[in-house]
C-alpha cells in the first residue's frame, strides 16, 4: 500500500452489515435495495451526526475532521501515481498508453 491507503479500512461497515443481517435476514426487504439503503442510512447519519458534533469545536478542529473524512473517501487506488502514468504517456505522446489509462482513471472514479 502506498500514500494514504493505509488508513482506509471497512471493517466497521462489514461489522455494521453482519449485525444487522443477523437481525433483519428473515424480512424480506433485507435482500433488496432497502436492505443496501438500511446500511447506508445508518453509516451517513453517524458521519451527519459527527459533523453537526464539530460545529461546537474550535475551527481549526472542523478542518482536521474534513480532512480526515475527505482522505478516508479518496479512491482506493493511488491517484498519484495514475496521473503520473498518464502525464509521462501523453509527453510521450503515446496515445494508446494514454487512451487507456484516461479510460482506466475515468472508470475507476467513477466507482
Amino acid at each position: 500500500m502506498s500514500g494514504l491507503e493505509h488508513f482506509r479500512s471497512y471493517q466497521w461497515c462489514a461489522i455494521l452489515y453482519y449485525s444487522l443481517e443477523k437481525r433483519l435476514a428473515q424480512y424480506k426487504f433485507w435482500d433488496g435495495i432497502f436492505g443496501l439503503l438500511i446500511v447506508l442510512s445508518i453509516a451517513l447519519s453517524g458521519l451527519i451526526i459527527l459533523l453537526c458534533l464539530s460545529t461546537l469545536l474550535p475551527s481549526t478542529v472542523q478542518v482536521m475532521i474534513s480532512l480526515v473524512v475527505l482522505i478516508y473517501c479518496l479512491s482506493s487506488k493511488n491517484l498519484d501515481s495514475r496521473l503520473d502514468k498518464y502525464i509521462s504517456a501523453v509527453d510521450k505522446n503515446d496515445i494508446d498508453v494514454a487512451s487507456e489509462l484516461e479510460e482506466n482513471l475515468i472508470n475507476n472514479s467513477l466507482i
